[in-house]
């Protein structure tokens, strides 16, 4: 499964259509079946003395897996997300396809397998 990261390219140019898709791509966001939810919420990234309101968790949609980082940064920043990503989401006209609990449970063992690794970097890579 791939995991989606914020897109940190400093030049990011975003696509002619940005304006038109940004809310099409935050709904797949956040109607990306849950894998896991953290109770807590996280520090900002781009706001460290403010109030520490990031979810945390990560949704699916069985091929991708994403950070419920990702939508907020989006919807509080608009950071760019991965280009693979947002290339995967246009493919599928921002209609997620249909999840089971296989591929949920598929998602859990990645994370649970990734551990530490993953643990130990954010979303931005």
């Amino acid at each position: 499964m791939n995991i989606a990261r914020i897109n940190c390219t400093p030049d990011w140019d975003a696509p002619e259509d940005w304006s038109t898709i940004r809310d099409r791509v935050l709904t797949y966001l956040n109607s990306g079946e849950m894998v896991i939810q953290v109770m807590a919420t996280g520090e900002d990234h781009h706001d460290p003395h403010g109030p520490a309101d990031v979810p945390l968790g990560f949704k699916t949609d069985g091929t991708w897996m994403w950070s419920l980082e990702i939508a907020y940064y989006l919807d509080t920043y608009d950071q760019p997300i991965d280009p693979d990503f947002l290339g995967y989401m246009r493919r599928h006209g921002f209609n997620p396809p249909q999840t089971d609990a296989n591929m949920v449970n598929a998602a859990l063992a990645q994370l649970d397998e990734l551990g530490q690794q993953y643990a130990d970097k954010d979303v931005y890579g």
